[in-house]
C-alpha cells in the first residue's frame, strides 16, 4: 500500500482506472449472466409452462363434457322413456371425448419431455418430472374409466344391471387424480412466478450495487485527481512564492530538498523536486552574483591598498555632493597629505611606506562618521568628504583627526603625521573651484611647517 501511495500519478490513476474497469466488466458479465438467465427463465414459461397451462385446462374441460355426458347417461339409464338421447350417441361422444382428451394427455407428456430433452427445463425439474407423473397416473385412471364406461354402456344396451357405485368410484378417482395434476402445475407456476421475481430482484440489487461500486469509485478517482493535482499546484506556486521572496530579499532560498528520492515517485513529485534544485541553485547563482558585483564595485571604486574610495568613485562623489549642496545641503572637503611620505619610502621601505598609509585610513575611518566618505586621490593624498555639517564644526573633526594621527604610536612603524587643508561649500562653487580652495589650504598647511590644519 505505501508503494502504491508513493508510485507514480500514472500508476495511481491506472490502478484505479482498472479497478473501475474491472467494476464495470462485472457488472456487465453479470447483466449477461443475469439476463440470460432471466431470458431462459421466460424461454421456459413460454415454450413449457404456458402450453402445458393451456393443455391441463382444455383436460379439464373435457373432464367436465365427460361428467355431462355421464349424468346424461344416468338419466337415460333410470328414465329410458322421457328421454331422446341414444345411447349408441353417448358412446360415439365418450369416444370422441376419450380420444381428444388422449391427444391432450400426449401433447402435455410430449411438451414436459421435450422440454427436458432439450434443456428448456432448467427450474424445478424434479417437479416437472413428478407432474409427468401425475398426468400418466392421470392417463392410466382414465384408461380404467374409459373401459367401465363403455361396459356400462354395453350393459345398458343389454339390458343387464349396471354397478354405478363403482363407475361413480372410479369418477372420482378421475377426478382427484385430475385434482392432484392442476394442484402440482399451480404449485410449478407459482414456484417459477416467486423464483423468477426473486432473480430479477436479486439481479436489479446487485446491478445497483456494481453500478453504486462504479460510481464511487469513479467519484473517488475523479476527487482524488483533482485534489492531488489541486496540491502540488499549490505545493509549486508556494515554491515560487518563496523563491520570489528570497529573490527580492537577496537571500538564498533554503528548501529541503531530499536528493534520494525513489524512481518510483510520483512525476508531480519529481518535478516538484527538480524544480527546487533548479530555483536553490538558481537562487545559490543569483546571491553568488551579488557578490561578485559587490566584488567588481568594490575593485572599481575602492583603492586596493587602503580600502579607501580611488580616484574614479572620487569624481563621482564630489559631482553628486555639490549638486546637493546647490541645492541647500551642507558639505565641507578636507585634503589630507602624509608629510614627509617619500623619507619614509626611502628610509624604511615601500612595504613599510604601504603598512603607514594603511594605517592612517584605519585611524581616519574609526573617527569619521559612516556618513563621511575617504578618498585616495594621490600617492599618500586623501579628500574627505563631510556631510550636513556646519564649517566649524568640520574644522573641529580636522582638528581632531591631526591630533589623532600625530599622537598615535606603534611600535612596527615609523612616526607618522598629516597636513590637513579644509574648506567649505559656497555658493556656486564648481568642482575645480571647490577643489582648488582646499589644495590651497593644504598647501598653506604644508608651507607653515607641516602637522597642522589651514582654512581657506
Amino acid at each position: 500500500m505505501l508503494r502504491w501511495v508513493n508510485s507514480s500519478i500514472s500508476r495511481k490513476i491506472g490502478g484505479l482506472s482498472i479497478i473501475l474497469l474491472s467494476f464495470l466488466i462485472i457488472m456487465i458479465i453479470y447483466s449477461m449472466i443475469g439476463l440470460q438467465q432471466i431470458r431462459s427463465e421466460m424461454i421456459e414459461l413460454a415454450e413449457v409452462d404456458t402450453p402445458l397451462t393451456e393443455v391441463v385446462s382444455e383436460i379439464e374441460l373435457l373432464q367436465l363434457r365427460q361428467h355431462i355426458l355421464i349424468e346424461l347417461f344416468r338419466q337415460t339409464n333410470h328414465k329410458p322413456s322421457n328421454n331422446n338421447i341414444n345411447p349408441t350417441d353417448i358412446h360415439q361422444q365418450l369416444e370422441s371425448y376419450n380420444q381428444h382428451l388422449s391427444e391432450q394427455m400426449y401433447k402435455a407428456s410430449a411438451i414436459i419431455e421435450s422440454g427436458i430433452e432439450k434443456g428448456r427445463i432448467r427450474f424445478k425439474q424434479e417437479q416437472h418430472q413428478l407432474l409427468l407423473t401425475s398426468m400418466n397416473k392421470l392417463h392410466q385412471v382414465r384408461l380404467a374409466f374409459e373401459k367401465s364406461f363403455m361396459a356400462s354402456i354395453q350393459a345398458m344396451l343389454t339390458g343387464e344391471s349396471i354397478n354405478w357405485e363403482h363407475l361413480e368410484q372410479q369418477d372420482q378417482q378421475l377426478d382427484d387424480e385430475l385434482g392432484k395434476l392442476l394442484n402440482h402445475l399451480n404449485a410449478l407456476t407459482v414456484s417459477t412466478a416467486i423464483y423468477t421475481e426473486k432473480h430479477e430482484s436479486n439481479f436489479m440489487i446487485m446491478t445497483s450495487i456494481l453500478g453504486v461500486c462504479a460510481f464511487i469509485i469513479g467519484l473517488y478517482l475523479t476527487q482524488y485527481t483533482i485534489q492531488y493535482f489541486r496540491q502540488r499546484i499549490t505545493q509549486t506556486r508556494d515554491t515560487i512564492h518563496l523563491f520570489r521572496n528570497a529573490i527580492e530579499h537577496r537571500e538564498v532560498v533554503d528548501f529541503e530538498v531530499d536528493n534520494n528520492i525513489a524512481d518510483e515517485r510520483d512525476e508531480l513529485s519529481q518535478f516538484e523536486h527538480e524544480l527546487k534544485l533548479l530555483l536553490k541553485q538558481f537562487s545559490h547563482e543569483i546571491i553568488s552574483r551579488d557578490e561578485i558585483e559587490k566584488q567588481l564595485i568594490e575593485l572599481a571604486t575602492l583603492d586596493k591598498l587602503t580600502g579607501a574610495y580611488n580616484r574614479h568613485k572620487w569624481d563621482e562623489q564630489l559631482k553628486m555632493q555639490l549638486n546637493l549642496a546647490s541645492r541647500g545641503a551642507k558639505l565641507s572637503l578636507l585634503l589630507i597629505d602624509a608629510d614627509h611620505f617619500k623619507k619614509v619610502n626611502d628610509q624604511y621601505g615601500h612595504e613599510v611606506g604601504d603598512a603607514v598609509l594603511i594605517k592612517l585610513v584605519e585611524l581616519l575611518k574609526n573617527r569619521l562618521r559612516e556618513t563621511d566618505t575617504i578618498f585616495r586621490i594621490g600617492g599618500e593624498e586623501f579628500a574627505v568628504l563631510i556631510k550636513q555639517t556646519e564649517h566649524e564644526q568640520s574644522l573641529e573633526i580636522a582638528k581632531l583627526l591631526q591630533t589623532k594621527i600625530d599622537t598615535y604610536r606603534d611600535a612596527s612603524l615609523p612616526h607618522f603625521t598629516v597636513s590637513i587643508g579644509i574648506t567649505s561649500y559656497q555658493a556656486g562653487d564648481t568642482t575645480t573651484d571647490f577643489f582648488n580652495r582646499a589644495d590651497n589650504a593644504l598647501y598653506l598647511a604644508k608651507a607653515n611647517g607641516r602637522n597642522r590644519v589651514e582654512v581657506v
